[in-house]
C-alpha cells in the first residue's frame, strides 16, 4: 500500500518538474522573441528590462512649471508585441506591478512611447511622449487637464544594491 506521504512527495516532484519545464519553455520563447528583434529593439529592451527609471516630474499650471518632484518606476518586464506595441510591466512605489501594452515609435535609433488620449480604467485619460536615449529618459505627459514634464536616468537595481553593501 502506498502511503499518503509517498503520494504527496510524488505530487510535489511532478509539480517541480512541470514548473521547471514551463520555465524552460518560457526561457526558450523569450530567446526566440529576442532573436526576432532588430539591433535597435535589442538595445531598447536591454536598456529598460529589469531597470528602474529614477528621476523627476513637474506640473505646469497657468504656464508656470512647478518645482521637480521625485519619481521612480521599475520596469519588471518588457517584450515586443505586434504592430509597434510593447508590453511593459511597471511597478510604481510599493504598488503591484501592472502590465501595459504601449505603442513605441522610432526616430532613427531612438525609441519613444507615444500615447494620445488613452483611457486606463480606474486611472483616467493619458497622453505622453517619452523618449529613451543612452541611459536617460525625458518627455511630456498629460493626465486629463493636468500637464507636465518628466526626466531622469535609467538605473540597474543590481548596481544600486552593490553600492549599498558596505565594504568589508
Amino acid at each position: 500500500m502506498v502511503s499518503k506521504t509517498t503520494v504527496a512527495l510524488a505530487a510535489c516532484l511532478c509539480a517541480v518538474m512541470l514548473t521547471t519545464s514551463a520555465r524552460s519553455e518560457q526561457k526558450a520563447d523569450q530567446k526566440k522573441d529576442e532573436a526576432q528583434l532588430n539591433e535597435h529593439e535589442r538595445k531598447f529592451q536591454k536598456m529598460l528590462k529589469g531597470k528602474v527609471l529614477v528621476g523627476n516630474f513637474s506640473v505646469i499650471k497657468d504656464g508656470k512649471e512647478s518645482d521637480p518632484k521625485k519619481d521612480r518606476y521599475k520596469i519588471t518586464d518588457m517584450a515586443k508585441m505586434e504592430n509597434g506595441f510593447w508590453r511593459f510591466t511597471f511597478q510604481y512605489g510599493d504598488k503591484p506591478a501592472i502590465p501595459f501594452a504601449l505603442p513605441v515609435k522610432w526616430a532613427d535609433d531612438t525609441p519613444m512611447i507615444s500615447l494620445t488620449n488613452v483611457t486606463i480604467p480606474g486611472l483616467g485619460t493619458f497622453s505622453c511622449r517619452v523618449l529613451f536615449h543612452e541611459g536617460q529618459y525625458a518627455g511630456t505627459w498629460r493626465h486629463g487637464e493636468v500637464i507636465g514634464n518628466m526626466w531622469g536616468v535609467i538605473q540597474d537595481p543590481k548596481e544600486e544594491k552593490k553600492k549599498e553593501k558596505p565594504k568589508s
